[in-house]
């Protein structure tokens, strides 16, 4: 192709270019270079810090990295100077991150080389500051510019990522990847100041757990149900302590993300038995043992609240899994085999439950699916019994017959209270029952084997000794009369 011919398509490109016009020329020759493959030679004699050289202070900086994100181009205004707009890159390399800030008329070379995450580019005379999140942030002013590089060797863009297993409690600013596996509706409120937010929650997981993440304001609009099985990467978000002690991580105006491709949907199925071991949201195959009423409860900070329980059993063993909200499940019936999805592990004085809230997916389990053979119901002896346990079952001799007396409450209401003793092989312990409960033990007699199910464990605050509470759950059945 001769020079002419060159210049030519140069001149024509230019007539396209929407880039300022200080810079029409440079993007002309370079899409022109860019159709034609020819590769252009960059000056190296300069020498390149690591990101962890970088100090705040520093000028005439020439760094090698690779791009980890693009955040949207925004607009400034400054009293002093005259606005414009600015591009805010996350780049990294084998010793670490940093923010790169590419300001005004600079700002056009990330779209005029088409640079997208996972490019290695060279930032050449840039400055060094100290950045909002206390670390060394580059920019690019007057003087410095970025080059596409050709060259790929520096760590993948996931290495710049962290899984949701490996988050920790530490108040950390992080990079997030993981497959999106629950979307919730937006929640709107109102600021202090009266101007109105708005927050999505979002639950993304690995292959070894999953955790929560809190989207907030023009974030939440980004996200939708739709993206359920998509690769999720956040980049800048603060990782927190959850209400019931699990990490959780926050997005807002800092923050950045980035939907990926499909991916198989991650469930971390587990057995009830390995619930203490595991956290995050889970996934449970099991026999719905027992299913309670529903009633309304009164949470702190949230008021009144509807909640249901039932008792979800596999070969491992029981757990209590609380329903919050009105959502309803169908295929939640005794004796149904069911799959339970987006499960929440809660840890307690009372021991490891499971809760499920609109998140949550209550499914039967099909005949393909992993299965639950021989539920493992434990029945519990009263030498295991410990303070905090709650919808056991213990099965015992009936020692000594319900004892009915009347008792004054805080309130100064009279009630009845009944008190009988059961004992086995390892030891004895009181059961207590109120109100409508008395009947359910009042005609025992010494000598009776009951099996009590569902029922709480309470130490007394008096004397510390362990007892059995009778609830409006609790079934009382009669193994064995007596002689």
């Amino acid at each position: 192709m001769s020079k002419e011919e060159v210049l030519k398509l140069i001149d024509e490109k230019r007539k396209e270019a929407t880039v300022s016009e200080k810079y029409k020329g440079v993007w002309a020759v370079l899409m022109v270079a860019h159709e034609l493959g020819v590769k252009f030679e960059q000056d190296t004699s300069d020498s390149d810090l690591k990101i962890s050289e970088l100090s705040p202070g520093m000028s005439s900086v020439n760094v090698k990295a690779r791009i980890i994100s693009i955040f949207p181009p925004r607009e400034f205004s400054s009293e002093t100077k005259m606005g414009g707009r600015f591009v805010k890159l996350l780049i990294g390399d084998q010793t670490g991150w940093a923010s790169l800030i590419i300001w005004r008329e600079k700002a056009d070379l990330v779209e005029s080389q088409f640079l997208k995450p996972n490019d290695v580019v060279r930032v050449r005379k840039a400055y060094c500051k100290e950045g909002r999140l206390g670390r060394p942030e580059l920019h690019i002013g007057q003087s410095g510019t970025i080059i596409k590089l050709e060259e790929d060797d520096l760590p993948t863009r996931e290495e710049f990522y962290t899984k949701p297993s490996q988050l920790t409690n530490d108040l950390q600013v992080v990079n997030i990847m993981g497959s999106v596996i629950g979307v919730l509706p937006i929640t709107e409120f109102k600021r202090f100041d009266g101007t109105m937010g708005k927050v999505r929650r979002v639950v993304v997981a690995d292959e070894k757990t999953s955790v929560t993440g809190a989207f907030w304001n023009e974030l939440a609009d980004q996200l939708s149900e739709n993206d359920v099985g998509k690769m999720l990467y956040v980049t800048l978000a603060k990782t927190r302590q959850g209400r019931g002690g699990e990490v959780e991580f926050v997005a807002d105006r800092g923050s950045h993300l980035e939907l990926g491709e499909e991916t198989r949907l991650i469930e971390n199925t587990v057995k009830i038995a390995e619930l203490d071991q595991k956290q995050g949201l889970v996934t449970i195959y099991a026999l719905v043992q027992k299913i309670f009423p529903p009633k309304t409860v009164v949470v702190e900070g949230l008021g009144e609240r509807r909640a249901q329980e039932a008792i979800l059993c596999d070969d491992t063993g029981c757990v209590t899994l609380t329903i919050w909200g009105d959502k309803s499940f169908p295929a939640l019936k005794e004796g149904a085999r069911v799959v339970l999805r987006n499960a929440k592990i809660r840890r307690s004085g009372q021991g490891t439950a499971l809760t499920i809230g609109n998140m949550g997916i209550i499914e039967p389990a099909q005949s393909d699916m992993k299965m639950v053979r021989e539920p493992k119901v434990s029945v519990h002896r009263i030498g295991e019994l410990k303070a905090g346990m709650r919808n056991v079952i213990i099965e015992g001799i009936v020692s000594q017959p319900a004892n009915i007396t009347e008792v004054t409450t805080s309130t100064g209401e009279q009630i009845q209270k009944a008190t009988l003793m059961l004992a086995d092989d390892t030891g004895e312990v009181q059961v207590v029952a109120w109100r409508d409960g008395i009947e359910k033990i009042s005609r025992l007699r010494p000598g009776s084997v009951v099996r009590l199910k569902w029922i709480v464990v309470r130490a007394n605050p008096f004397d510390g000794k362990l007892g059995i509470v009778i609830t409006p759950n609790t079934d009382v059945d009669l193994q064995r009369a007596p002689v």
